[in-house]
């Protein structure tokens, strides 16, 4: 079955390569020129050609016996886009000063239209013996949070990969600790939230915990704008 008519088919060779990186980088696996061309519904010349010029400016890396994956400059550009979207200078120290107060796991996500969920765009994990598996970079469900999002992208939701989008915060074993991040405007930007197994959290340490996050949730919303 093809895919459906392309909006920007008066730029073939433009549409034809975002195409090519987008489900290069959304496969979970390595795919050959054969599988890209089908699943894209263009020709395995067209498909060849433009993973060629990917492969020459290092967006996708060949594999052997010839299969596709997302190669280093990928990572390079996604990674300088968190940094400069996101305000990671402004983000960093909030999050330091909350890992250092509590020695677990602290996790900053951002809200927005494109995400289907919240996207986890800082991270610091705990040196305790019971660690999570680290979640930078991946969309996690805004319910495993405890808030609701005015704006969920469904679309997106649907054909991301399991491994980029997760709920499994929602672990019975796992407590979340969580603060929306307004701006000045009242509008949501994210959340800060603190993850712990739930036999550290007793009463006690989740009421202070429940502060610190308050507060640094605020003091993030107030440096963000």
């Amino acid at each position: 079955m093809g895919r459906p008519p392309d909006q920007y088919a008066g730029l073939p060779m433009v549409s034809h390569c975002l195409n090519v990186f987008e489900i290069v980088c959304w496969s979970e696996k390595e795919l050959t020129v054969s599988e890209i061309a089908r699943k894209l519904d263009i020709s395995k010349s067209t498909a060849h050609r433009v993973l060629q010029v990917m492969k020459e400016m290092g967006y996708v890396l060949q594999k052997p016996k010839g299969a596709y994956r997302p190669g280093p400059k990928v990572f390079a550009l996604g990674s300088t886009v968190l940094r400069r979207d996101f305000s990671s200078d402004k983000i960093e120290p909030v999050m330091d000063d909350l890992s250092a107060a509590t020695n677990e796991t602290v996790l900053f996500a951002v809200a927005g239209g494109e995400f289907p969920g919240l996207l986890v765009v800082s991270e610091r994990p705990t040196d305790r013996p019971i660690r999570l598996q680290p979640y930078i970079g991946k969309c996690v469900s805004e319910k495993a949070f405890g808030i609701a999002l005015d704006d969920v992208n469904l679309a997106t939701r649907a054909a991301m990969p399991v491994s980029d989008y997760t709920t499994s915060h929602d672990d019975k074993d796992i407590g979340v600790i969580s603060s929306v991040v307004f701006d000045s405007k009242k509008n949501k930007l994210g959340v800060l939230a603190i993850l712990a197994p739930k036999q550290r959290l007793d009463a006690s340490v989740k009421k202070n915990y429940a502060e610190l996050c308050s507060q640094k949730a605020a003091a993030l919303g107030e440096a963000l704008g």
